[in-house]
């Protein structure tokens, strides 16, 4: 009750000894190596935080909130790597964690692994609140990784699966004129005139 009476009257710094005395005590307290990790974010000290928050997770690896602050910290750092190793533990053991899905769908997306990313982004959709701007920015995510995906499958002359791809692309986002274009053009090369013309 101390610390958290301390951060309410704007004692910071007060709340941070409390906490390091008490981690002296308890070295190895999840709970209090937790609680000094927000007390540093709310500090701005990001190194302590780090400190504290790799700590927790490399003795419970499952814990949700710790791993997804964690990755929040790391994320377009030089560190984004274990960033990573973070969302996939939280995706894997929480399968309903829509903003984890989304943020490592974005990471294989923009790594170039579009057909990794699609799988993670169609889970994220389906779990999201329709009509929500989360809903909207995943969706945005997942046509461009199924555009990405389309034109992977023709640089490799799979033409039938780039289209299946193309499609994708389209009714995730209608208004996707790329992708129309794209599979117009894969339709031609599979000799599919009249899809070609409809598209």
């Amino acid at each position: 009750p101390l610390v958290p009476s301390l951060q309410a009257a704007g004692e910071g710094i007060a709340a941070a000894k409390v906490l390091d005395e008490s981690l002296q005590k308890l070295p190895d307290s999840l709970t209090l190596l937790s609680l000094r990790a927000e007390a540093a974010i709310k500090d701005n000290d990001e190194a302590t935080a780090l400190r504290c928050l790799r700590r927790v997770v490399q003795k419970d690896p499952l814990r949700h909130h710790e791993n997804v602050t964690l990755a929040r910290l790391l994320w377009g750092t030089a560190d984004q790597a274990e960033a990573v190793a973070c969302l996939q533990r939280v995706v894997k053991a929480f399968p309903d964690d829509v903003s984890s899905r989304g943020m490592l769908g974005q990471y294989y997306l923009e790594n170039g692994n579009a057909h990794s990313a699609i799988s993670l982004l169609e889970e994220a959709v389906k779990r999201a609140t329709p009509g929500s701007v989360i809903e909207s920015k995943l969706k945005t995510f997942l046509a461009a990784a199924c555009l990405a995906a389309g034109k992977t499958e023709v640089e490799r002359h799979q033409l039938e699966k780039a289209a299946g791809y193309f499609q994708q692309t389209i009714e995730v986002d209608t208004g996707s004129l790329e992708g129309y274009a794209e599979l117009a053009h894969v339709y031609v090369g599979l000799r599919q005139y009249r899809h070609a013309a409809e598209t």
